[in-house]
Order: C-alpha cells, then sequence, then structure tokens
C-alpha cells in the first residue's frame, strides 16, 4: 500500500511539473507573439507614413 501511495506522489510530480513547464512555454509564447505583433504595428505604421508621403508627392506633380 505505502508503494501504491509513492506511485501516486511521483505520479502527481510529474503532472504538476508538467502542468508547469506547459504554462511556462505558453507565456513565452504568448510574450513573443506579442513582441511580433508589436514589431509588425511599428514596420505597417512605417509603411503607411511612406505610401501617404509619396501619395502627396505624386498629388503635388499633378
Amino acid at each position: 500500500m505505502g508503494s501504491d501511495s509513492a506511485l501516486e506522489r511521483t505520479v502527481e510530480k510529474i503532472i504538476h511539473n508538467t502542468e508547469e513547464q506547459i504554462l511556462s512555454n505558453l507565456k513565452q509564447a504568448l510574450k513573443s507573439s506579442q513582441d511580433a505583433l508589436a514589431n509588425s504595428h511599428v514596420s505597417l505604421e512605417q509603411e503607411y507614413d511612406r505610401i501617404i508621403s509619396e501619395g502627396k508627392k505624386e498629388a503635388e506633380k499633378a
């Protein structure tokens, strides 16, 4: 009977460690995704500004 409780504790420890690892991986993936989104946002704003600037130059030529 003692070995059953030792086995249960071992299984629970493994489950707990696995859960912590999964949560950590998810947090890292979320942070990475947020960083990529923020970088994309900056890049898109720069591209938008470039397009507007070029459009204004073209309008001045006309």
